[in-house]
């Protein structure tokens, strides 16, 4: 076993060495009291993800203030889930129209960027039958080491069940 740079490489033989890569899946914490949350461009950062059952981190990520950090650069996977529900209030903190979810990415050295942003369709604000849904999004992105990921939305008043939330990247 040779442990340089978050790298974990396994000898087998003399003709075989395999990597594991950096993994992480957090879920949201149940405990929706200890949420703290930043506003910034209008959009709330999330800070609270639970390590758990059924949760992971490995191979170099790191988690802190509600961000994953990736330690090497390469493609990633990432993704995210948060339900969503529209019957605390009519959406009139959201001047827009829509509720939307996005996944950020920030680097001390290069910034901060948005990865991608979904926006809930007016639709689903209209129709009585619907209390609540899952906002589910995912992309394959190259990172730098030490990019720092995580999610942000335009109103926290409509998280639902913080519990079944999760976010999560894994290297490719």
């Amino acid at each position: 076993i040779n442990q340089d740079d978050h790298r974990v490489t396994y000898h087998v033989d003399q003709s075989m060495d395999f990597q594991l890569k950096p993994t992480a899946k957090l879920n949201g914490a149940k405990d929706t009291s200890s949420r703290h949350v930043v506003p910034r461009n209008g959009m709330t950062s999330l800070l609270s993800w639970h390590n758990g059952n059924d949760c992971h981190m490995s191979n170099g990520m790191l988690y802190r203030d509600g961000r994953l950090t990736v330690p090497l650069d390469g493609m990633y996977f990432i993704y995210g889930q948060l339900e969503v529900s529209f019957d605390k209030h009519n959406n009139d903190n959201n001047t827009s129209g829509q509720y939307q979810v996005e996944m950020t990415k920030s680097n001390i050295f290069y910034g901060e960027h948005t990865l991608f942003r979904y926006s809930v369709p007016d639709v689903v604000f209209l129709s009585p039958a619907t209390s609540s849904i899952d906002v589910c999004i995912a992309s394959t992105v190259r990172l730098r080491a030490q990019d720092e990921l995580y999610i942000r939305v335009s109103d926290t008043e409509n998280l639902y069940n913080p519990a079944n939330n999760f976010i999560g990247a894994y290297m490719l």
